[in-house]
């Protein structure tokens, strides 16, 4: 019973509190996370940002049970980049915090971490990570003799979104 009471004051205090840039941040990458996980799978696997006054980084990893070659690490990234894009600059309770009004692939640390129990691919092809740091993308692979990740390309964002809109201009229009 105590617990219970415990709960609902902080939750009491917490809905009367002003809202802020962190509550906010985390507030979005929950929604964001909840509605990958449900609709596509994806496991959190580490989250947070940079939130001050204002929102100026976000950090999002997650882990998705499939096998990955370049083409569909790419897609999945790319995918989920831009889906977390639409969903904080549309937000029109968010918008205020954010550092220039609107968030930019550089302000994402976003990886999308990827395995499966069933190997088709060589693994030199197998993607096992795919980042996004800095406006760049960063894809790895896992050699078999060794526990460390290599990277076999780095691309800017930029040229990755349109490798997709390209290839798949109908996934990027379906936020």
């Amino acid at each position: 019973m105590i617990y219970f009471i415990l709960v609902l004051s902080l939750l009491a205090f917490a809905g009367c509190s002003k809202p802020d840039a962190m509550s906010k941040g985390y507030e979005e990458i929950g929604v964001f996370s909840k509605e990958m996980h449900k609709k596509h799978h994806w496991a959190v696997s580490g989250i947070g940002g940079l939130f001050d006054d204002t929102i100026e980084k976000f950090n999002l990893d997650y882990h998705v049970h499939k096998e990955a070659d370049i083409a569909k690490a790419r897609r999945n990234l790319v995918f989920g980049v831009e889906k977390f894009l639409y969903q904080v600059n549309n937000h029109e309770k968010t918008k205020p915090f954010l550092l220039n009004g609107c968030l930019e692939p550089q302000q994402l640390k976003f990886g999308v971490g990827f395995d499966s129990d069933k190997v088709t691919l060589p693994f030199e092809k197998r993607i096992v990570y795919a980042l996004l740091l800095e406006g760049k993308i960063s894809y790895s692979i896992q050699r078999p003799d060794k526990f460390a990740h290599t990277f076999v390309l780095l691309e800017t964002y930029e040229e990755a979104r349109q490798i997709v809109m390209n290839e798949n201009p109908e996934l990027l229009q379906a936020h």
